[in-house]
């Protein structure tokens, strides 16, 4: 980067992760440098969609050893954590779509009466996403995006209330990310 003149020493940062171990088949897939039997990411990629790359390098700590299954990442099921988020998001965006058709206006945040949440599930995913601002700004301090899907909510404590209060409550929470700390 220096020699194109873009400052490579502080605009560029190489975050090493450890070893991934795949499995396939419920079996460790053997790999050996020495033998020089791998898989780069190309390789990789051919097998499992971008997406699922993305989502399960990101979900650990670079510095923390992983099992990457390959089974699971291209699993369309609920046992894949990737592909719950995905449905989730694309229940959510079915329900705003129906109400809309439906002439059914969604009030904005600011306006939304949210005394009316009162149940345990809801106080709960109001906290997780009042967390969110700050969970993004040391995500990117760290350098560790592997919070960004621990705060998805677990899938056995939604229930569709929650699920639809979130819309509402979500794009609020991310308008406070104070950005200007991740310059």
């Amino acid at each position: 980067m220096d020699a194109l003149g873009l400052d490579g020493q502080h605009r560029l940062d190489i975050v090493l992760m450890q070893l991934v171990k795949l499995v396939r088949d419920g079996e460790v897939v053997r790999m050996s440098k020495r033998t020089g039997k791998s898989l780069t990411l190309t390789d990789l990629l051919d097998e499992i969609p971008v997406d699922a790359a993305r989502f399960f390098f990101n979900s650990r700590a670079a510095e923390t050893q992983m099992e990457f299954d390959l089974d699971l990442a291209i699993k369309q099921d609920s046992d894949n954590p990737l592909y719950y988020v995905q449905y989730a998001h694309a229940r959510i965006c079915s329900v705003l779509r129906n109400a809309q058709e439906s002439g059914i206006a969604l009030p904005d945040a600011e306006k939304t009466d949210l005394s009316v949440l009162s149940g345990s599930d809801e106080r709960q995913l109001i906290k997780q996403i009042a967390l969110l601002p700050e969970e993004i700004v040391q995500s990117a301090v760290s350098r560790d995006p592997s919070v960004a899907p621990s705060m998805a909510p677990d899938r056995d404590s939604l229930s569709p209330s929650t699920g639809a209060t979130s819309v509402s409550i979500l794009p609020k929470a991310l308008d406070t990310v104070p950005w200007e700390r991740l310059k």
